[in-house]
């Protein structure tokens, strides 16, 4: 990684709400760079944060956990839908989807809503996708 880099990274961090820096680091770390990982930790100490396990944290945010479906509970509770196909798929018969809303900051999934573009333009619903 640039050095370059580091100093974005730390202001990102820096940024993070006490409960999102402690999710990111009990959920997350393995996805993380080693770099971005020691800097979490570091602004964790300085908060006077404890560093959580993963069950250590959903024991604590039990809305945050994952179910079956790849989606977190506080999610399921809204009641869309889970899209069961790619919204690339869709593309490719003409369907656009259309994000409502930021992706969700536990399981990333994210609130779309389904155009049929041709004339008259038709809404065919909301669903839930996940991202990867």
């Amino acid at each position: 990684m640039d050095r370059l880099d580091l100093p974005a990274i730390e202001r990102r961090i820096q940024s993070l709400e006490d409960v999102d820096l402690q999710r990111a680091v009990a959920l997350e770390r393995t996805e993380w760079r080693e770099e971005a990982v020691e800097i979490a930790l570091r602004e964790m100490r300085q908060r006077g944060l404890p560093v959580l396990s993963e069950a250590a944290y959903l024991e604590a945010h039990p809305e945050d956990e994952v179910g079956d479906s790849g989606i977190c509970h506080a999610c399921e509770e809204e009641g869309i839908a889970l899209l069961g196909v790619d919204p690339v798929l869709l593309i490719l018969v003409g369907v656009r989807a259309i994000p409502t809303g930021d992706p969700c900051r536990c399981c990333r999934s994210q609130v779309v809503r389904l155009w049929w573009p041709l004339i008259p333009v038709v809404p065919l619903g909301r669903y839930r996708v996940r991202r990867s």
